[in-house]
């Protein structure tokens, strides 16, 4: 494809760490339904009332729900997808107010096919789980913060081919901005947290 795309090289230095983003339970619809059936904001809560007490079921249930991964190879390494980069790429392009010409090309190019990620990057690191209270909720005589689980790898590092596909859209000075920006919208979960923000240690053309 070397007359329809121009490839990079990327690589990454996680400033902060990178968080996992996948929900650790499996069939979140069903769990979704029980809460509502009991009108209920948690399996906790669920379990005690279908129960009568919080029982080892329910907090694990509860515990699932409140957990976010990462998603694994085979040989249990985790990973990135290609989507989460033309995401963020997507973003900072708006944060740029850059929509390109002819009716957002920029966009179109970004998210339908004109920039392609190898499909899984790897992301090398430290491998930790971290705990941590994200966001208030209401909760009965006032406010409480409610809790993540969360697996996080720090100092995390990854490394990707990048092709982008060669129209006027996405010449490489712009492609080189977009990147600079996208540092700070970051991959990954929480990163209203500051998780995911990194350095472009290589962005250089194949």
């Amino acid at each position: 494809m070397d007359d329809l795309y121009k490839t990079y090289h990327v690589e990454l230095k996680f400033r902060n760490g990178i968080a996992g983003s996948m929900p650790l339970e499996p069939h979140l619809i069903d769990a979704h339904i029980d809460k509502y059936a009991h009108d209920v904001s948690n399996a906790l809560k669920a379990g005690k009332k279908k129960e009568g007490a919080v029982s080892e079921e329910a907090i694990a249930a509860y515990k699932r729900c409140a957990t976010s991964i990462f998603r694994m190879d085979d040989e249990g390494r985790p990973y990135l997808r290609d989507f989460q980069v033309c995401a963020m790429m997507l973003k900072a392009s708006r944060v740029m107010g850059q929509w390109g010409s002819k009716g957002g090309l920029l966009a179109t190019t970004i998210q339908d096919g004109g920039v392609i990620p190898d499909e899984r990057i790897l992301v090398m690191g430290e491998f930790t789980l971290s705990e941590r209270p994200v966001a208030p909720m209401a909760a009965r005589g006032g406010r409480q913060p409610s809790i993540a689980v969360f697996e996080v790898v720090n100092n995390g590092k990854a490394s990707f081919d990048l092709q982008v596909i060669k129209n006027d859209a996405l010449p490489d000075e712009l492609l080189k901005r977009i990147w600079k920006v996208a540092e700070n919208t970051g991959l990954g979960g929480f990163r209203h947290l500051g998780y995911g923000k990194f350095h472009v240690t290589k962005l250089k053309a194949a």
